[in-house]
């Protein structure tokens, strides 16, 4: 079946961001003498900003309001996503590929309006998507397939003429059971050479 619609997520399958999210998390704890975990962030990556702040404050005890740790970790992503966050390898080809086609895209994230707008400024690639969809703003988390279906329909297609690009497994399973196509977006494996003395 033809190919109708494209659905792009944001972190780590249109933009190369997780590092700034591990960087904001690393900051966070800093502040307050604590170090990176990476057991942290793994939870962190599903939720919205407001719901890290939230687990953030209720596993450290931390003074300050889940409302406010979301706001300094959001203010921490921001700035990176404005100056620093690059597209991932592709992911402009992709889009104009798509684009010659007429084929209709939007962006389905679990991320923040103001960061992905940010960083699709920066990049010149606002023009290629018909909307931002976020599930902070939806109500709603890529658990639920609504998001998807909701989107895809919005663009005039069903969810077997939809692709989905993704690069969580929780939320590339919840696509596929909806009936999407889906492409696992993955990160390169960088090698390091070491000098030997």
């Amino acid at each position: 079946m033809m190919i109708k619609a494209v659905l792009f997520d944001a972190d780590g399958t249109l933009m190369d961001s997780i590092a700034s999210w591990r960087k904001a998390l690393t900051t966070v704890l800093a502040r307050r003498g604590l170090s990176y975990s990476e057991e942290d962030f793994q939870i962190l990556i599903p939720l919205t900003t407001k719901e890290g702040g939230a687990y953030l404050k209720e596993k450290y005890g931390f003074p300050e309001t889940g409302d406010e740790i979301a706001a300094e970790y959001l203010g921490l992503v921001e700035g990176f996503y404005a100056t620093e966050v690059e597209l991932k390898k592709g992911a402009r080809e992709a889009l104009k590929y798509y684009a010659g086609k007429g084929i209709p895209m939007a962006v389905v994230t679990s991320s923040e309006r103001i960061l992905i707008e940010a960083a699709c400024r920066r990049h010149g690639i606002s023009e290629y998507f018909q909307g931002l969809y976020i599930c902070s703003e939806l109500g709603t988390s890529k658990r639920n397939p609504d998001i998807f279906v909701n989107t895809a329909k919005i663009l005039g297609a069903n969810p077997e003429e939809t692709l989905v690009y993704e690069d969580s497994d929780y939320a590339i399973e919840t696509a596929s059971k909806a009936g999407f196509k889906v492409i696992k977006v993955v990160d390169e494996i960088k090698t390091v050479d070491v000098d030997s003395e």
